[in-house]
């Protein structure tokens, strides 16, 4: 190659070199200022600087008077951004419950934070947005709820979310005693007509009432599952004979939570009295096939075989973190009434000794008492025609219902018992028998052994004065080899050959 094309190689790859530095250098500047910002969000008002909510509009917000256009668009604009707020910092950043008479003096130096309510659902209202409003923040509408927490302190919360039976709106008389948590963002004190219009204060209309925005209401209403600190109304997204969906993800681990919170046999008792309630001596598994909705969130206890018991890991660091649950185990019962057909378990812990595995021969007696969540979607591979390997052309959906548990009652099986007496006389019988066998060949053998010296001292004894000498003995050192060849053989016709001299004869 001539010398004169070198410079322009070396040329062209030093700018190549030089414009990869430079990529490399952007993309790492951009990792870093991403870095750094994600350092910077400490809490929720941080968060909302990077939304264009800036502290000047928070602190411009007035309390004890309605909200005006202004406030109004800041409202719905944080109300916009909720959902972007991540569980994980929400369980973060929530501060301990609202205490209303740290804002007797206002409450700037509270909005922008997130707080823990706690307390009971009075009534809740459908607020709708108009199409303009709603297309604009890609909000239809939001839930305006009156909460009254413990203190009997009146709180109003503006939600995105709540459970279906309330969203029929009014009052919610039936449920005045139940449970309900949220965690809000104080936004301002709202005007004295936010109070209940049916309190009988006497300093109603005169008190200005905390104003929070939140995500959704959470119910814990008084059934089993509500009694462990599971929010019911999360269960309203499920959707039966399908696969588990990303919207039934928190409702399957806030259930699995929840199972967790439970006393040892406390689920088996409760389902045991819900039983007798029922005057029945068994849950049945018919409607867990033919009417799921109806059973959703509702207590059974199964009795049946496990034909597969397997480790499920949690891999997602956000479950781990919030919930404690880094595995479960996924179980597949069959009772005498499913038909061959599996109803799917899922409980955090097995029995001490209890195997894991599955396959043709593995058959573990249990029974599982836990809450139904849904019946759900799997696909099976059918075989091939004519013995033809199996094709997913060939795949067939099939539903389960799945139910969460604490955790599995293990009946192991037993080794045979063994009857002592039986095996003492066995025992006996077997040594008789050796004794026995063992009398009887010493026996046989003392006669062989005397019969032996009588013929040999027959055939081979002397006659009355002949010496050795004399009978013609020849010694022989070595084995004679010759001997078999000339042993008689039967011929073909079966007649014995004779030797020679006979022959000849």
């Amino acid at each position: 190659m001539p010398r004169t094309q070198y410079p322009s190689r070396l040329f062209v790859g030093g700018i190549i070199r030089v414009v990869v530095i430079l990529l490399l250098a952007q993309s790492f500047s951009a990792l870093f200022a991403a870095w750094s910002q994600a350092e910077q969000i400490t809490g929720p008002r941080d968060l909302l600087r990077l939304y264009d909510i800036d502290d000047s509009q928070i602190d411009a917000l007035v309390d004890g008077q309605p909200l005006d256009a202004a406030e109004r668009e800041i409202l719905l604009r944080i109300m916009f951004r909720l959902p972007s707020f991540s569980q994980l910092n929400l369980d973060k950043w929530a501060r301990e419950q609202l205490d209303p008479a740290a804002l007797q003096e206002g409450s700037k130096a509270f909005r922008g934070q997130i707080f823990r309510l706690k307390g009971r659902v009075t009534d809740v209202e459908l607020r709708r947005l108009d199409p303009k409003t709603a297309e604009l923040f890609n909000l239809p509408h939001y839930y305006r709820c009156r909460l009254i927490l413990e203190g009997d302190h009146p709180v109003v919360v503006l939600a995105l979310e709540v459970p279906k039976q309330w969203q029929n709106g009014g009052k919610v008389e039936d449920r005045k005693n139940q449970r309900a948590t949220a965690q809000g963002m104080l936004l301002k004190l709202s005007a004295p007509d936010d109070e209940d219009p049916d309190d009988e204060d006497p300093n109603k209309g005169k008190r200005p009432v905390p104003l929070l925005l939140a995500q959704r209401i959470a119910w814990y209403p008084n059934t089993p599952l509500g009694e462990l600190g599971m929010d019911v109304g999360l269960l309203d997204c499920v959707k039966n004979q399908e696969r588990i969906t990303d919207a039934e993800r928190e409702g399957f681990y806030q259930m699995l939570a929840a199972v967790g919170r439970a006393e040892p046999g406390q689920l088996s008792k409760e389902a045991k009295r819900i039983l007798q309630k029922s005057k029945k001596d068994a849950f049945s598994v018919v409607p867990l096939f033919n009417e799921p909705k109806e059973q959703i969130g509702r207590l059974f206890e199964l009795t049946g075989t496990a034909r597969r018991v397997v480790r499920v890991r949690v891999g997602d660091p956000d479950i781990r973190s919030r919930f404690r649950i880094d595995h479960y185990y996924e179980i597949a019962v069959f009772t005498s009434d499913s038909q061959q057909n599996p109803i799917v378990f899922c409980v955090r812990e097995l029995p001490e000794g209890m195997p894991v595995g599955e396959g043709g021969k593995f058959r573990e007696q249990v029974s599982i008492a836990g809450f139904y969540f849904k019946k759900y979607a799997y696909v099976i591979e059918l075989p091939g025609k004519d013995g033809q390997p199996r094709s997913k052309a060939r795949s067939q959906e099939q539903f389960a219902p799945l139910l969460i548990g604490r955790r599995p009652v293990w009946y192991p099986r037993r080794p045979a018992e063994k009857n002592t007496l039986f095996g003492a006389i066995a025992g006996g019988l077997f040594v008789l028998a050796i004794v026995g066998i063992w009398l009887a060949v010493w026996r046989y053998g003392r006669a062989d052994k005397r019969f032996q010296k009588i013929t040999i001292a027959r055939n081979y004894a002397m006659d009355p004065g002949i010496s050795l000498d004399e009978i013609g003995l020849d010694a022989q050192a070595e084995p004679d080899f010759n001997a078999p060849a000339e042993m008689d053989h039967p011929d073909s016709t079966g007649e014995k050959k004779q030797d020679d001299e006979t022959a000849g004869e």
